[in-house]
């Protein structure tokens, strides 16, 4: 029933973009290192009347793929295969933003089905003179995971509450936000009938940093400098209180954007180090705008 729900879902978005705006933005966002590969393909979309007045909807496909394999227990590595599909309908208007998403992932090695919907809701005061643009912006998931193990039907309930804010002024911004994840069912039951818990996704896709496991809680900063109009430089610092694999998890990311005309092209590295592993990715975006 959600699987259904979450594909009509996405097909209404695809028919209200084809009937009533234009493709603004198509993005490939890949993430590739030992024993992990992620893509997702996003395809974002906005009304004429946001494109033309900044007051509108806006709405965001996003098809997702991971591969990972690691080793958590005594024999060979465990490789389980993702796929996602996350569908958001969303409008601007007078400096807010608001709107929701529905998520269906599914892992076929492990029997795993992960649903649920996110509201986001946020705000920006655009600065002018020598005052600087502050944005606030808060959302609020509810996952539902299905584990089909050799124990049985197993479910885990993951919500999460995030808040985060970013100041912008002149050719600099920073941004801190702040992740509290409560679940509902026992997570040891569930983490046990896992061949991998690397496999779980803690939050959406489309995050500065990648967050696999448990977390309790997620503190975040990043610090962007854009010395010109085609160039962008960010640092991005995640760190994570897991409860399985039990302690704290730091990913470090660095990224350089450049735009080409109606290309934007970001290359980077993320590192990710936790007590059981750590690992080092490269990052690849490609973004192409389109116009009317």
């Amino acid at each position: 029933m959600g699987k259904r729900l979450g594909l009509c879902l996405v097909l209404g978005f695809l028919v209200v973009s084809l009937e009533t705006a234009f493709a603004d933005t198509v993005e490939s966002s890949t993430s590739a290192g030992p024993g992990i590969f992620s893509e997702d393909g996003i395809y974002h979309g906005l009304s004429k009347a946001l494109r033309d007045s900044g007051n509108g909807m806006e709405w965001t496909v996003d098809a997702g793929y991971s591969r990972t394999s690691f080793s958590e227990r005594k024999g060979p590595p465990v490789v389980d295969i993702t796929r996602s599909l996350t569908g958001t309908l969303g409008e601007e208007r007078d400096g807010w933003r608001y709107g929701a998403s529905y998520f269906i992932s599914d892992t076929p090695a492990e029997n795993l089905l992960g649903t649920g919907p996110l509201i986001y809701l946020g705000h920006t005061w655009e600065g002018s003179g020598n005052r600087p643009s502050l944005d606030l912006k808060i959302r609020y998931s509810s996952l539902n995971y299905r584990l089909d193990s050799h124990t049985g039907v197993l479910a885990l309930g993951q919500d999460e509450a995030h808040v985060g804010t970013g100041l912008s002024w002149s050719m600099f911004s920073l941004y801190a936000g702040y992740g509290d994840y409560q679940y509902r069912h026992n997570v040891q039951q569930f983490n046990g009938g896992l061949q991998s818990s690397q496999t779980i996704r803690a939050a959406f896709t489309r995050l500065r940093a990648a967050i696999y496991g448990f977390p309790r809680y997620t503190v975040e900063g990043a610090a962007t400098v854009s010395p010109d109009a085609d160039w962008q430089l960010t640092l991005n610092e995640v760190k994570t209180d897991a409860l399985i694999p039990h302690g704290t998890i730091y990913a470090t990311q660095i990224l350089a954007a450049h735009e080409f005309g109606r290309w934007e092209i970001d290359v980077g590295a993320e590192r990710d180090l936790d007590i059981k592993f750590n690992q080092t990715m490269g990052l690849l975006n490609v973004s192409y705008h389109f116009d009317e």
